[in-house]
């Protein structure tokens, strides 16, 4: 799953025409997408559910925390530092997307405002999308282990999400409960990158191996989950 310096999903990986990684604390953009990245487009993310086709280099996007795009070599992104960033990716090669989830966008369902997005730009050219035909990789976030919250904000994630949810007091599992919204819209193909952004240490990092929000408390540093077509 490791890189020198990005992660992949051994899903997104069997694609061919999609290029995606997650970066690190050494390195905030997979290096995968350098020779394009310039052409990103430009965005803020808010915590909400607004989602936003890319359709040309360097599209200023507005505020929106969801991305998709159907042109080659232009990456989309979320940038997290304990939130959950996702990566979605048609099949066959002709449209990805990206959305960011922190516990505000995952209470409100995010990744189904995006899919939803999806949905309403592919009736528009007659197609008509089925989520068995994708495949969702869910990025390096806060987990579990680290992730205390109020008592008002696990009980309601407790009583829509159950354990999965919120495996042990006040502690959420946002990256489980994202992969239990993509499972109700029909998403088979998931799977997590299974790293806490505030504790993991990866193999060789003798150093917290992503940025996070909650241990450095600091804005404005984070780490890029991208993803393009080639």
């Amino acid at each position: 799953m490791a890189a020198e310096s990005f992660l992949t999903s051994s899903l997104m990986s069997r694609i061919p025409g999609v290029i995606h990684g997650f970066g690190t604390r050494a390195k905030p953009a997979p290096e995968v997408l350098a020779a394009h990245w310039d052409d990103r487009p430009t965005w803020k993310q808010v915590h909400g559910v607004r989602s936003v086709e890319i359709t040309g280099p360097k599209q200023a996007a507005g505020d929106t925390d969801g991305l998709f795009t159907r042109k080659k070599n232009i990456p989309i992104a979320a940038i997290s530092a304990d939130c959950v960033p996702i990566l979605l990716a048609k099949a066959d090669a002709s449209v990805v997307a990206s959305v960011h989830a922190g516990w505000r966008g995952t209470q409100a369902c995010a990744v189904q405002a995006l899919w939803l997005s999806i949905l309403d730009s592919s009736a528009e050219l007659g197609i008509e999308e089925k989520t068995k035909n994708w495949v969702a990789a869910i990025g390096p976030s806060i987990g579990p282990c680290c992730y205390e919250t109020s008592p008002e904000i696990a009980q309601d994630f407790l009583g829509e999400y159950g354990t999965r949810g919120v495996p042990k007091h006040r502690h959420l599992n946002l990256a489980e409960i994202n992969k239990i919204q993509l499972e109700q819209l029909g998403f088979r193909a998931i799977e997590i990158i299974p790293y806490c952004t505030r504790c993991a240490k990866l193999e060789g990092d003798s150093d917290f191996s992503f940025h996070s929000y909650r241990r450095e408390k600091k804005n404005g540093i984070w780490q890029y989950s991208a993803i393009q077509l080639a």
